[in-house]
């Protein structure tokens, strides 16, 4: 069993054995994260709906985060107490501490924040971060090349715990992703901060398929909790392209295989494990999809027609190859 030592690492107190056993890889042990959002995940954020909401709230949505989040817990502060979202602020007397390798401002009960006039020094770094697609600045250095800048030694380079098939677009952070109408695509630098199912014997799954011999076929069906600097989100990881994701690891029944079981489960683990004392590791570049589910209803016994439309994520083009 791996167990988290608070700060975003995790001990093995048992045998490896004993974690295999177990097959479950612990979620990160952290306080309740919120991240603003003008919107909910599942909503279509069209651009005449993020258009009507800065005219409503009169700021434009910044795009790329803060590399320093301060973070204000319900027992410091008030709800009421709270800035309105979009305001200057300046807070004094800020503690700080690290979780799960990122260093966050802390605002106790003996901080306070006080309105602030706009910092022209930092709108001017702000655009220079949007004209050079600086948005990982919290991960480690060269991520966005994904190991493959030969302009570094090979001693100096990052060896990353993923590939994907896009390396070449520019980074984008999870809260662009949000601000983007569906159907789109992202390549995002984060960390992953959970997964489900929680054991890891559970994430092949059996489907029906008439192409195979058998009439069914294994697939890997997960969904990954990824985070950055701006915002948290649940991605789904499925068929097709779950086949490549564990990098030389074929879907099967992981109950039945105890070798891919194994490694598949460490694989997870690389992903999943960050430790306090390397606070920029643990950082992956993933490629996400939007896409639109349309439910079907039914009205007095009519025919079906389209409901509402939800917005849904899914990893594409991505590889765990691990270290």
């Amino acid at each position: 069993e791996l167990k988290n030592k608070g700060g975003g690492g995790y001990d093995e107190s048992q045998s490896q054995a004993g974690a295999g056993a177990s097959g479950q890889i612990h979620d990160l042990e952290q306080y309740p994260s919120y991240f603003w959002s003008p919107f909910e995940v599942g909503t279509n954020a069209t651009t005449q709906l993020i258009q009507k909401y800065e005219e409503e709230v009169g700021f434009t949505i910044p795009k790329l985060g803060s590399a320093f989040p301060v973070v204000m817990r319900n027992f410091d502060i008030k709800a009421e107490d709270l800035p309105t979202p979009g305001r200057w602020i300046r807070c004094m007397k800020l503690s700080s501490w690290v979780r799960n390798g990122q260093r966050q401002g802390l605002f106790t009960q003996h901080s306070s924040w006080a309105p602030s006039q706009q910092n022209p020094s930092f709108q001017e770094a702000y655009v220079d971060r949007l004209r050079k697609r600086d948005v990982s600045m919290w991960a480690p250095d060269l991520i966005s090349s994904e190991g493959r800048d030969e302009s570094q030694g090979t001693n100096d380079r990052v060896l990353p715990l993923t590939i994907t098939h896009h390396a070449d677009v520019p980074l984008t952070t999870l809260r662009e992703v949000l601000l983007s109408p569906a159907p789109a695509r992202h390549r995002c630098a984060v960390r992953v901060v959970g997964h489900a199912p929680k054991d890891v014997h559970d994430f092949g799954t059996c489907h029906l398929d008439e192409k195979s011999p058998t009439g069914t076929q294994w697939g890997f069906n997960l969904t990954l909790t990824l985070e950055d600097g701006t915002g948290r989100l649940e991605v789904r990881l499925a068929p097709p392209e779950s086949d490549k994701f564990f990098h030389g690891v074929p879907a099967c029944d992981l109950w039945e295989s105890a070798t891919s079981y194994h490694r598949v489960f460490q694989k997870t683990k690389q992903l999943v494990t960050h430790d306090i004392a390397q606070p920029r590791q643990g950082w992956i570049t993933i490629c996400i999809m939007s896409y639109l589910v349309y439910p079907e209803r039914t009205q007095g016994g009519k025919e079906k027609e389209k409901g509402e439309p939800k917005r849904c994520f899914q990893i594409f083009g991505t590889s765990a190859v691990g270290r």
